[in-house]
């Protein structure tokens, strides 16, 4: 068969075949992972006012500067609920000295408004920490709308000193709770079924200036909606 020929026959397989890659590039460009971020240390251009701040107890305090964000017996909300999968990440830094340690954090997910200390009214999905710092009496506790899921009597992977990374990876009604890549939770919920999950934090610290949140990001393939 002449060469002329030959091209005119390969040409349209050429065109098929970028086709078909051009399609596979956009599909997987549609299905990429969206990343919503905040860098609690860059406090000049993240005021973080579209958070709800609820106060819990009193006294309370709240410092955001340049070394990250530091509050006690402060409820924040994020201003954004996902749905579907996603992974939240929180990195915080510690510098809890022996014999000190942080009371309590909690770290999760609500629906779109709830009031401190009342979250056995609405549901909830989230991870508590009590007595950070102190390996001889620290706990871990995973919540599925207020009942106890996973309890575990040491927080596995946490560095006292140190910078933290604490991921909650929401698959269907999976959760797998991680500390520093240490396993803490990889359960299945039951009772938590809201359409947005909104990520919050709550800080106990008793005053105690030893803990600092860096930043916390979520990455999603769903949707997200705002609490306006």
């Amino acid at each position: 068969m002449p060469g002329s020929e030959r091209g005119m026959i390969m040409k349209p397989a050429r065109l098929s075949l970028i086709i078909i890659v051009l399609a596979a590039v956009i599909s997987l460009e549609g299905c990429a992972p969206k990343v919503w971020s905040v860098d609690f240390t860059d406090y000049q251009n993240e005021t973080l006012s579209d958070w709800s701040d609820q106060t819990h107890l009193s006294p309370a305090d709240y410092v955001h500067d340049g070394t990250g964000l530091y509050f006690d017996n402060h409820v924040l909300i994020a201003p954004f609920g996902f749905d579907t999968d996603f992974t939240l990440t929180l990195n915080f830094k510690l510098d809890v000295g022996a014999g000190n340690s942080i009371p309590k954090m909690q770290v999760g997910l609500v629906g779109y408004y709830f009031v401190p200390g009342m979250l056995d009214s609405v549901d909830n999905l989230y991870a508590e920490f009590a007595n950070l710092g102190d390996g001889g009496i620290d706990y871990y506790n995973l919540y599925d709308s207020s009942v106890s899921k996973d309890y575990k009597i040491t927080v596995d992977g946490l560095k006292p000193s140190a910078d933290n990374e604490l991921v909650l990876i929401k698959t269907g009604n999976h959760i797998k709770v991680l500390m520093n890549d240490s396993v803490l939770s990889d359960v299945d919920y039951e009772y938590c079924w809201m359409d947005y999950f909104y990520p919050f934090i709550y800080l106990d610290t008793s005053s105690q200036d030893q803990i600092r949140l860096m930043a916390i990001s979520v990455e999603y393939k769903g949707s997200r909606q705002s609490r306006d």
